[in-house]
């Protein structure tokens, strides 16, 4: 990657590399918050603050994190962590039809089980995708709901670990791949079913067919779950995602694809999707936002070494599974050549990041 900018464009590119350890410091901040944070702001500390809910979370979580909204962190608060904060209604989620319809029977798995889970009264949690202003040097901002009283939803637990769980961000971040599907669907992943159950209620939605690798997952589906649906629509094939895009000949109407839990984990095989697509003209990705923001911080990963003069020396040895990624995708962009901001910009768009996304070789 060579980058040759003049002046002004420099301090444009100085900006968006701030921007970006601004959105890497967020993403930490959020990140201690939902592992290990999440529920230590209770009922008790609103009401001391007392006045509009909303308000008062924030001023907890400004507490918690002893942000002074005086000193500098301030303004990254008021414009980066205020807008995402969201007081939650809970008839809201409570009227949704899978959480009002469908009940599960007796899991038999010895290791998996079915249980009934929930987020106290002012715990926070994830809400959405990220939203990223390309206008504001890809600024990112990360969403924080919560409710005033329990809210109770589904979970599957192996090893007492969470496996899948109904929670309101896979509700909302599923709700316009739910609204865009339509024909003959094609859908990579299983889990509990939400998605599968919601397409199936539309009469937009002929056929589905549901690929899945897991034959625990398949098997919980068809012992506890399968009662609940429509199964004239429905079939559910035992492969692996890619192998399936590999070998069949159908054509789609829509592909939706859930493989991952988040972004970091859902870019290499996020890439590897990209480079196969050949059976529909519809591809869409849960979380896709997330994951391209993760190939955006990598990508100016690279601009930042190729201006501290990096080399192909340095991308030889991998220590990890994110230095492999690095080194695909240097070797995917080497031959960029960038003289002005807009252009560099312009790369770090969506349509451009998908773009690249598949010409990474991992």
């Amino acid at each position: 990657m060579k980058i040759n900018l003049n002046k002004e464009d420099s301090l444009e590119l100085n900006k968006l590399l701030e921007m970006d350890e601004q959105n890497i410091s967020l993403s930490g901040l959020y990140e201690d918050y939902f592992f290990n944070n999440a529920r230590a702001i209770k009922e008790k500390d609103i009401k001391a603050i007392g006045g509009d809910k909303k308000k008062a979370f924030y001023q907890c979580f400004l507490n918690l994190y002893e942000i002074d909204l005086n000193e500098e962190d301030g303004y990254l608060a008021n414009n980066y962590i205020l807008p995402g904060i969201s007081y939650e209604r809970l008839s809201s989620y409570l009227d949704n039809p899978y959480l009002k319809n469908v009940r599960f029977n007796k899991i038999t798995l010895n290791n998996i089980h079915l249980v009934k889970d929930n987020y106290d009264a002012y715990e926070g949690f994830p809400l959405n995708d990220v939203k990223v202003d390309a206008s504001n040097y890809y600024q990112e901002t990360y969403s924080l709901g919560f409710f005033d009283k329990s809210f109770f939803f589904p979970a599957l637990n192996e090893r007492g670990e969470t496996w899948m769980a109904l929670i309101p961000s896979e509700i909302n971040t599923m709700e316009k791949a739910i609204n865009a599907a339509k024909g003959n669907v094609l859908v990579y992943g299983l889990g509990i079913g939400y998605y599968l159950y919601m397409i199936s209620l539309k009469k937009e939605v002929t056929s589905i067919t549901v690929v899945e690798k897991d034959k625990d997952v398949i098997k919980v589906f068809n012992d506890s779950l399968k009662h609940n649906f429509n199964m004239k629509k429905i079939k559910i094939i035992e492969s692996d995602a890619l192998d399936y895009e590999d070998k069949c000949n159908e054509h789609y109407d829509y592909v939706f694809t859930d493989l991952w839990h988040g972004g970091i984990d859902g870019l290499p095989i996020y890439i590897l999707m990209k480079n196969k697509e050949k059976l529909s003209s519809t591809y869409s990705y849960w979380l896709e936002e997330s994951i391209l923001a993760v190939l955006r911080r990598s990508v100016i990963t690279l601009i930042r070494e190729s201006l501290e003069g990096y080399s192909d020396k340095d991308y030889v040895k991998a220590k990890n599974d994110y230095d492999k990624l690095i080194n695909a995708l240097y070797k995917a962009t080497k031959e960029k050549e960038f003289t002005s901001y807009k252009d560099l910009h312009n790369y770090l768009s969506d349509d451009s990041l998908k773009s690249l996304a598949k010409t990474i070789k991992l």
